[in-house]
């Protein structure tokens, strides 16, 4: 399946309790409800061979860039370049943990997001996640 995806040049980001509010640069504001998100991790590409690869959650640290990208419940990825902000990619993953601690955070090596099947899984996970006691 392909992936529908749109990438948003972004001016801010706000965490309220049940949404990420984005604003991109053109005015713009996104709300994508928590609830509605199943997947979160960074996207880095590498500017001589122009490979595309996501970054490891153990090597996740506020200060690394790239692309924030969100999957959400309809398979949409959400592509956020963040350097507007003066903040790195990596600041807005470790706060998206916070306030939505049952994504997924680092499934590159088990899931395949272009196969529907192994991502409607990916969503019951999510969904199983988070209805467990906080």
């Amino acid at each position: 399946m392909l992936l529908t995806s749109e990438l948003c040049i972004v001016r801010s980001i706000k965490f309220g309790k049940h949404m990420l509010k984005v604003k991109d640069v053109s005015g713009r504001t996104l709300e994508i409800p928590y609830e509605e998100m199943v997947m979160a991790y960074i996207e880095v590409c590498d500017k001589e061979s122009e490979n595309v690869s996501r970054v490891s959650l153990t090597n996740i640290t506020e200060d690394v860039d790239g692309e924030l990208v969100i999957c959400d419940l309809r398979h949409f990825r959400y592509r956020f370049l963040v350097v507007q902000t003066g903040k790195k990619a990596g600041f807005y993953l470790k706060q998206l943990a916070l306030y939505a601690p049952y994504l997924l955070f680092d499934s590159e090596s088990w899931l395949e997001e272009e196969d529907e099947e192994a991502f409607e899984e990916a969503k019951r996970m999510v969904s199983i996640m988070r209805e467990l006691p906080h």
